[in-house]
């Protein structure tokens, strides 16, 4: 960090490193800017990115990239202190020696990252880190979509800039003594019998990112950005009637608001620290960004890639229209063929960048991924088949992604005042474990800024239960997201309305008996109540039909899938491509429904739930 010594916020023993400097500034001329890998084109096939210990890089044919890349990282210790070479024989008895070992991460743009790491899981409680004062904070989902829906409605210029070494920048607080072996890629420009002691933390140190998120608090509190009280990793200022806004995502800081106030915040960050100026925001957390007039949707092409490259995507014919046969749940009773030890690793694989992929960009597919976490430990075929189906899904709507664009626009001066939603629904005893599944998301101005698939820890007794169980997860998402924007000084509209499509779930929120089958779930029933009665929510019925987040509870097909996923992704060009399907059928709704009647006239009443999934079915 620089300056800040200067400015007497903190005391800086900088040992005489201008040489380091000036190398620093050379070699890295020699590389491009790079982001965190969602753009990039410098590669052939995605295991070409794949992460390298000390060993294969030197074996590897990008080798002299390597070197340099090992260079710059050892000119950063240099840079900021880091350590100081003493001779082994300074050690006490009471003394620390940690490894450190060497990770080579080809990126996208072409450069060769290298990243030395200590074992910080060798570091001993009490010793060399406080047990209760070592986790850093990192910027929540919700706090993320919730300012991107701001700077859609605002018109913000957003910009991002990644802190160079963050972690190298940390200060030791207890007097910690740790040593350190010389690591692999160091070791040709020290003896033998050098040890190297931390002055400062490095990447690994259990301590690390909490002193560097402590160090960037008061610089970015230097710079008159208060930190939010709901989530303290995101910063706001108020200067000039205007709002902007700073994000830290561990190292990468995004800058939002009015553009001249972003490039003030941007020059005066990269004078506290040593910054890699990345540029207008078109990258974030690993997705692309694209934005429109008052829009912005969030892709993921590089992990599609990874699909494509890593996995044998022609196990499954065809390119299917939903992530997952409809109406089928995916459990562990269906054990099949078992996965080998090598399918078995490939398995947890995928499933992992699904899992990324629908957190942050591909919310459509959470119940299906969230039934193929459930088998990382055993797998079968049928599990790995249900996979490769996913991937072909998203691979097949590849332009499709989270999508933002708000019902309405705001100076980020004016007061306004925000509208915050929900939706909840559950699906009661599907699973064969007779564990209810939840779904639910919460909105902004008709933006989805958190979407969730979740099964119940219990089994609930009646639907009523499971879908007041749901309704409170989605409750306490707007609450969190109310707090957010009350702390950096948005007015929020009260009630905040909650949609709830069982009819028992809402009168038991809104009246106050007791009584029968409720007694038990009288907790989760007051907390509501007194919300209603506070006017903070008011829960309302929908139609089940209309309800979006019965995507987040079961495998929809047919139009009920494409209808529910616009309400996330947007009404993109796959969903007209299926509405405009819909006109080539030869048989009407209304000749589906009479089908419908007749059969469960036939049968004597078939279960509607089963009606509406065989409906579907044929949709499909």
């Amino acid at each position: 960090m620089k300056e800040l010594g200067e400015l007497n916020l903190m005391s800086v023993n900088m040992p005489n490193v201008e040489a380091a400097h000036e190398e620093v500034a050379m070699t890295e001329a020699k590389f491009d800017v790079a982001l965190v890998g969602a753009i990039g084109t410098n590669f052939e096939k995605t295991q070409d990115l794949q992460v390298m210990n000390y060993k294969e890089a030197m074996a590897d044919p990008r080798v002299e990239q390597v070197n340099e890349g090992l260079k710059v990282e050892h000119d950063k210790f240099l840079k900021y202190g880091v350590f100081k070479a003493v001779d082994e024989t300074e050690l006490l008895p009471d003394d620390e020696v940690i490894d450190t070992t060497c990770a080579i991460k080809p990126k996208p743009t072409g450069e060769m990252r290298s990243r030395v790491v200590a074992r910080g899981f060798k570091q001993k409680e009490g010793k060399s880190y406080d047990e209760n004062d070592k986790s850093a904070p990192v910027i929540n989902l919700m706090t993320i979509r919730i300012m991107l829906v701001l700077m859609c409605m605002c018109n913000w210029y957003g910009y991002l800039i990644d802190v160079e070494g963050a972690f190298l920048n940390g200060r030791f607080s207890n007097g910690e003594r740790i040593f350190a072996k010389v690591p692999e890629g160091f070791r040709k420009w020290y003896p033998s019998y050098v040890l190297l002691r931390l002055m400062k933390t490095m990447y690994g140190t259990i301590q690390a990112a909490l002193c560097f998120w402590r160090l960037a608090c008061e610089a970015i509190g230097y710079m008159n950005y208060e930190r939010c009280k709901a989530d303290p990793c995101l910063f706001f200022c108020w200067e000039g009637g205007a709002l902007s806004i700073m994000m830290l995502w561990v190292d990468d800081c995004l800058i939002a608001g009015p553009k001249e106030k972003v490039v003030k915040a941007k020059n005066n960050l990269m004078k506290l620290f040593d910054c890699k100026d990345i540029g207008e925001l078109k990258e974030y957390v690993g997705c692309v960004i694209e934005r429109g007039n008052g829009w912005l949707r969030m892709t993921q092409p590089t992990q599609l890639q990874k699909f494509e490259d890593e996995f044998d995507l022609e196990t499954h014919r065809g390119t299917p229209q939903t992530p997952a046969e409809p109406g089928t749940v995916l459990n562990e009773g269906e054990q099949g063929e078992p996965l080998n030890g090598e399918q078995q690793s490939d398995y947890r694989k995928g499933t992992g960048i699904l899992l990324h992929m629908m957190r942050w960009s591909r919310p459509e597919v959470l119940n299906a991924v969230r039934e193929l976490s459930r088998h990382l430990k055993e797998g079968t075929k049928k599990h790995y088949k249900q996979m490769i189906r996913v991937m072909k899904y998203c691979k097949g709507k590849a332009k499709r992604g989270m999508f933002f664009k708000p019902n309405r626009t705001w100076d980020g001066k004016s007061p306004m005042k925000m509208k915050i939603s929900g939706a909840s629904d559950s699906e009661y005893m599907r699973d064969p474990t007779r564990h209810s599944v939840n779904g639910w998301a919460c909105f902004l101005e008709g933006c989805p800024i958190n979407c969730a698939s979740k099964m119940m820890p219990i089994i609930a007794l009646s639907v009523t239960e499971a879908e007041l169980y749901a309704a409170i997860q989605c409750v306490m998402d707007m609450l969190f997201a109310m707090r957010v924007l009350l702390c950096i000084g948005i007015e929020v509209e009260f009630p905040m309305i909650i949609e709830v499509d069982n009819k028992g779930a809402v009168d038991l929120c809104n009246n106050w008996s007791v009584g029968g089958r409720t007694r038990h779930i009288e907790v989760k029933m007051y907390f509501l109540r007194e919300l209603k009665e506070m006017g903070i929510v008011k829960v309302v019925w929908k139609k089940g039909d209309d309800m979006p987040s019965d995507l987040f509870t079961k495998n929809l097909g047919g139009t009920t899938f494409e209808k529910h996923a616009s309400e996330f992704v947007g009404k993109d060009e796959y969903y007209y491509e299926k509405k405009n399907s819909r006109t080539t059928k030869t048989t009407t709704p209304t000749e589906l429904e009479e089908v419908g009647e007749q059969a469960e006239t036939n049968l004597g009443g078939i279960d509607a739930e089963y009606y509406r999934v065989w409906s579907e079915i044929i949709e499909e």
